[in-house]
């Protein structure tokens, strides 16, 4: 046992004392730790904001900190707990790309960080579409626009996708459903379907729309229309499910203005139609009003302007209708109304004619116009002369004038 020991501590110490014995020193180096993200957090992100902050934080050596194809890079600051922060701030609202790599130019994995937007796009679809191919086809295209709003992207910024184009496209003998979504930029997204049934056009083109025949009737006497009720609308032969649809005219049991109204209906899916006319006619008069009585039987009462023998007058006739539009006062004798009316009478009679040609009846009244300015009188000064010689009186001539505003006579 003591030869044992001796030999192990003779093992142990003979490299301290041989001096032919080298000694290797080796360095360990920590592996290098990659850089990993542990968080992303975005503020001030709004619609309008052109301030838009996103914090990365990430662990890892020597990181190195770049948003959007590394168009900017910085370093982070590393705390306590090992983790490295960096700060990319006056970014605009939009979809970023940030990265964390080390200075050794190892990349870390990349992190999509959206605008802070988690509004949904709105979609519309078109209600349910209901065609028939043509006659020996078993394919037809149809017609409809998809559309998408935001509240952040622009139009042309979201993206709308489907198995079909969205403003149409072509769709076999069969009930397909259409199924849109829209992607705004910070990737929301909505959907919407429709229903797209395609029929054949055989059962289609024995479809037949027939309505009731056009009618003709008066207004009311206090209205310009007329409620008029009509049908029924028929429809015979197709597949059975049949859609009309009023095109042009007015729906039954409603008021129809005074002229002629077309009503038109199409039967959807095969197209078949029918129309008829509803006439209605204005055959009430207008009623017209003239001046009130006055003391002169019916007239109106008028003294000449100064220094004329006549005089300017103004009255109103008035006329009323129920269809009103177009209504027109005619003068048949006398003057008009802000006229110059002579001394004397002057009978003036007026009728209304409305837009139908309808006329009410002929009102008459007077306008007397009496001369109530007295004329002028001028005489010679007072003189003196003397008698005639042989005489107790004298000839002595002299003028007295007058004038007036109605000197005839």
């Amino acid at each position: 046992m003591k030869q044992l020991l001796l030999f192990f501590s003779l093992l142990i110490l003979a490299p301290i004392f041989n001096p032919n014995v080298v000694f290797a020193t080796t360095v360990v180096t920590p592996p290098e730790v990659l850089p990993d993200i542990v968080s992303t957090v975005i503020t001030n992100a709004t619609c309008d904001n052109a301030d838009v902050k996103i914090t990365i934080s990430a662990t890892g050596n020597d990181l190195e900190f770049s948003i959007d194809n590394y168009e900017t890079i910085a370093s982070g600051i590393k705390t306590d707990d090992g983790i490295t922060n960096y700060v990319f701030s006056g970014l605009v609202t939009h979809n970023y790309f940030v990265m964390v790599r080390n200075k050794s130019g190892i990349i870390s994995k990349s992190v999509f960080v959206g605008s802070g937007d988690k509004t949904p796009p709105v979609i519309t679809c078109p209600s349910n579409i209901e065609v028939y191919v043509e006659q020996g086809q078993s394919i037809r295209f149809v017609d409809f626009n998809v559309t998408a709003t935001d509240n952040c992207s622009s139009t042309d910024n979201i993206v709308i996708s489907g198995d079909y184009n969205n403003t149409g496209d072509f769709f076999i003998i069969a009930d397909s459903k259409v199924t849109f979504t829209a992607t705004d930029e910070a990737n929301n997204t909505a959907s919407c379907s429709f229903i797209v049934t395609v029929s054949d056009g055989d059962i289609g083109n024995s479809t037949v729309v027939t309505c009731p025949a056009s009618v003709t009737v008066n207004a009311d006497a206090n209205a310009c229309s007329k409620t008029v009720s009509y049908g029924p609308i028929t429809i015979t032969g197709g597949s059975g499910v049949n859609h009309l649809t009023q095109t042009t005219g007015i729906p039954s049991a409603s008021p129809f203005p005074v002229g002629v109204t077309v009503n038109t209906f199409v039967e959807s899916i095969s197209t078949s139609n029918c129309s008829f006319s509803i006439t209605v006619l204005d055959v009430t008069p207008p009623t017209i009003t003239c001046p009130s009585d006055y003391n002169f039987n019916s007239a109106i009462n008028a003294s000449t302007d100064a220094g004329k023998c006549s005089a300017v007058v103004n009255f109103s006739v008035t006329a009323s209708d129920n269809c009103p539009a177009g209504l027109t006062i005619v003068k048949i004798s006398g003057i008009v109304s802000g006229g110059t009316f002579p001394t004397g009478i002057t009978e003036n009679k007026f009728y209304a004619q409305d837009s139908s040609g309808n006329k009410s009846t002929i009102c008459t009244f007077h306008v007397y116009v009496f001369d109530g300015e007295s004329p002028v009188i001028k005489c010679p000064a007072d003189v003196t002369v003397n008698t005639d010689a042989g005489l107790c009186t004298a000839i002595y001539n002299y003028t007295v004038t007058a004038t007036d505003n109605c000197a005839t006579g």
